[in-house]
């Protein structure tokens, strides 16, 4: 009678076990859900700000070519900017992109 009680407590402890393991992967992937600068939709964001041949490039969303250069050159910004600039930064509208160039010029 022992034995049987043990098995199913233990197996009671590894279903719970397995569940809060589910759980907490969904939790952790989700809490990742950070838009990639390669892969967003064209109607999320018009423009990417990246480094290109060491100044910084706008491009528009989905394309590998800049249609644009910003003439500052990225090792002159704060490290913080660096960063942001070698992962991508997304930009929703054209005057949201005045701005930071306008930032990023000053």
């Amino acid at each position: 009678m022992h034995v049987k009680l043990y098995r199913v407590s233990l197996l009671i402890i590894a279903i719970i076990v397995i569940i809060a393991s589910i759980v907490a992967f969904n939790y952790i992937n989700q809490s990742k859900n950070i838009p990639d600068p390669n892969m967003v939709q064209a109607n999320e964001y018009m423009y990417i700000l990246k480094e290109h041949e060491q100044k910084i490039g706008v491009y528009k969303t989905n394309e590998t070519s800049p249609f644009m250069t910003i003439d500052v050159y990225v090792k002159t910004l704060p490290s913080v900017d660096q960063q942001e600039l070698k992962s991508g930064v997304m930009v929703q509208n054209d005057d949201k992109l005045k701005m930071i160039i306008e930032d990023y010029e000053s």
